[in-house]
């Protein structure tokens, strides 16, 4: 099996695993390709606040950690062959680790729907400083992405920060706006109010074509000391763009939050089948 763009060494050190580490394999490998692409070693660094939580109460590293490292080395993985990889390791190893973080992880959501992505940096000039470009059939669409930490939700906040994101988006072309929002915003199922949220900007802006709002699930099982992530997303659409764009690719039916541990796993196993990551690493260890 041929994976295109792979240092040797990195598919090296993969393959040189010893037993013991061969028991955490996704998450060495994933630190192996932090530390060929970022020069980062995260294992000593404990960096800033995405990589909170090292340890577990019992002295171990705590899922939370060895989850994010893998997410990330899994990102930076499946992101190496896009035009704009560069400038997304750039981002990651010299700006806020998270906010990086989101834009790849953003950029890796599209790519997985068929689309070419491409970054440039900042040019700090309004309506031109967006997070990376999109090409899918030949058609180009901007994408700026942003998150809130705000405890609690609050319409207008969320509204203003949209409006303001827009503000950095082209307007001569189709835009999307990413927003990572706190899954404790929400008790219970938040369309309802995403819609309106959605519907209220949409009503004074013509220039974003769609919203695409993402929430951090973390589930933890405190007695097996164990758990994982799950990011969900919902889309809401403008009905009225200044600049229509084909964005079905983003029409994907998402299976529920997992509400255990135990069915989060389950799934997690089709979803590692389906990734060059995991498949990677697989073959490098066969």
């Amino acid at each position: 099996m041929i994976f295109a763009r792979v240092p040797k060494h990195l598919a090296k050190a993969v393959a040189s695993m010893s037993p013991e580490m061969r028991k955490h394999r996704y998450l060495t490998a994933a630190g192996f390709v932090i530390a060929q692409y970022l020069r980062k070693n995260f294992a000593a660094q404990r960096l800033q606040n995405f990589l909170e939580a090292y340890r577990d109460p019992s002295g171990g590293m705590s899922y939370q950690y060895s989850t994010s490292v893998t997410m990330m080395g899994e990102t930076i993985f499946l992101l190496r062959r896009s035009p704009g990889f560069t400038e997304f390791c750039r981002r990651l190893k010299s700006r806020d680790l998270r906010a990086a973080f989101l834009e790849a992880l953003a950029a890796r959501l599209f790519m997985q729907g068929g689309c070419i992505i491409h970054a440039r940096p900042e040019s700090m000039n309004k309506g031109e400083d967006f997070d990376f470009s999109v090409v899918r059939g030949g058609e180009e669409i901007n994408v700026e992405v942003t998150s809130l930490t705000s405890p609690v939700f609050a319409e207008s906040t969320l509204v203003n920060t949209l409006a303001r994101k827009k503000g950095q988006l082209p307007s001569d072309k189709p835009a999307i706006i990413v927003c990572m929002y706190p899954a404790a915003w929400f008790a219970d199922d938040p369309t309802a109010a995403l819609y309106v949220v959605a519907n209220r900007f949409f009503g004074k802006s013509r220039r974003i074509n769609a919203i695409v709002f993402l929430a951090e699930h973390w589930l933890s099982d405190e007695a097996l000391l164990n758990g994982g992530l799950i990011v969900s997303r919902q889309e809401f659409f403008n009905g009225n763009p200044r600049h229509p764009a084909d964005l079905t690719f983003l029409r994907q039916e998402l299976p529920p939050v997992p509400t255990s541990v135990e069915q989060l796993l389950i799934n997690a196993v089709p979803v590692q089948q389906e990734s060059e990551f995991y498949r990677w690493v697989d073959a490098c260890l066969a």
